[in-house]
């Protein structure tokens, strides 16, 4: 894995475009950046030998000094990890009146590889894979740096074995609860490739019903089909499903009064 970085270099649209061999004695105006996010402007400035003007001095623009400013930019960016750096070409326009020269250096790049990037893409190739029904998945990186020309190669290396179908479904902890309550939610059924995904959803939305305390879904070896399969074991705990609620007050007409309030939630074990 590369991460590609380009630098594209133009100058403010003042009244005449120059080429390199008619900036004899120009002056440079100034010298900004768009895009550096990362590095600031001041840090990039600092790479170059072409400078804008101070507060008592100028500087002459030299077309062979500010070829070898792109260089040094080009290698800044390499040595603080963007790796693949490439400068497309520039402009450089001048104001005719007054002799000076501004330069505007637009960059258009990306991260630098990082530890970060590299784990987040392993867990994207899994999660995948893992939807997909391969959840014996064997996924290795290889790192290989090129210390000579500031490079990175990551090599994924995958074996993706047998691809899974879900085989029986069965439930356990259920007492009052029908288990059509249960399968109602379910986002897969037999026959339908595993799926790691929709099977977190599923456990996300028995939570939801209120009906369970704990749900916990998880993956059995299965024996009983020709093809690789998994078979679903859904492991719940239901929760109290019935509530008495007393109160007691005391009236000027009807004196002391009592109310008694029995609730059940789930009478049809449906929820």
């Amino acid at each position: 894995m590369r991460r590609a970085f380009r630098i594209m270099c133009y100058g403010f649209v003042f009244s005449s475009l120059v080429w390199a061999g008619e900036t004899e004695n120009f002056k440079v105006k100034d010298i900004s950046f768009q895009g550096n996010r990362i590095l600031k402007t001041r840090i990039l400035k600092n790479q170059m030998l072409t400078r804008s003007p101070g507060f008592l001095s100028s500087h002459v623009f030299h077309p062979n000094v500010f070829d070898e400013d792109l260089k040094a930019i080009e290698q800044f960016y390499q040595n603080n990890g963007f790796l693949d750096v490439q400068i497309l070409g520039y402009k450089i326009l001048k104001d005719s009146a007054d002799s000076l020269l501004a330069l505007q250096i637009v960059l258009h790049k990306n991260r630098p590889l990082t530890q970060k990037d590299l784990s987040r893409s392993f867990d994207n190739i899994v999660k995948v894979y893992h939807s997909l029904g391969y959840v014996d998945l064997q996924l290795t990186t290889e790192l290989r740096i090129q210390t000579e020309n500031h490079r990175a190669i990551v090599d994924f290396m995958i074996q993706e074995n047998a691809r899974y179908t879900i085989g029986q479904i069965r439930i356990q902890g259920i007492d009052r609860t029908r288990p059509k309550a249960v399968f109602r939610e379910l986002r897969f059924q037999s026959g339908d490739f595993l799926n790691m995904k929709e099977i977190m959803e599923s456990q996300r939305k028995l939570y939801l019903t209120g009906l369970f305390q704990n749900v916990f879904i998880s993956q059995q070896p299965s024996q009983e089909t020709e093809t690789p399969a998994k078979d679903i074991l859904i492991e719940v705990k239901e929760n109290l499903a019935g509530e008495i609620n007393t109160s007691a007050g005391f009236g000027s007409l009807d004196k002391l009064r009592c109310r008694l309030e029995i609730l059940h939630q789930n009478i049809s074990g449906l929820g």
